[in-house]
């Protein structure tokens, strides 16, 4: 099974979960406010779900999920994920968005996980996008 995550409006948790389960038939939980996490069998599924949904802003595949002090410390849960994944990317950005109090910026850490993924940097129009979603 694929671990798989999904962004909706805070507030629309519960109809994004019932629209997840008709869609793909699965369950999803509320990892924090307006993110939910699922599992599914295929990327497919979640390419499905993105086209379809009309609850969700996103929806991806979860490569990690945690607490986390610092941004070393994410950048070593995280390093050894990436390479195992191997994908060949074509081009990538990564994309993080912060809420609350951090000792980094959001810009630090998209270079941090950009200088560990093999590929092209496309900021404009990329074929893969890591999103980095850190919640207090």
């Amino acid at each position: 099974m694929i671990k798989a995550y999904a962004k909706t409006i805070q507030g629309l948790e519960e109809i994004a979960i019932l629209e997840i389960k008709e869609l793909l038939n699965t369950s999803a939980t509320i990892l924090y406010p307006g993110m939910l996490t699922f599992e599914t069998k295929t990327l497919e599924d979640i390419a499905k779900l993105t086209y379809y949904s009309q609850s969700l802003l996103k929806a991806g595949l979860m490569i990690a999920s945690g607490e986390f002090k610092e941004l070393k410390d994410i950048i070593k849960e995280i390093k050894p994920l990436i390479k195992e994944l191997n994908w060949k990317y074509e081009t990538f950005a990564v994309k993080s968005t912060r809420q609350g109090k951090h000792n980094f910026s959001s810009k630090e850490i998209e270079h941090e996980i950009g200088s560990i993924i093999k590929g092209k940097v496309n900021l404009e129009n990329p074929h893969t996008i890591f999103a980095i979603e850190i919640q207090d």
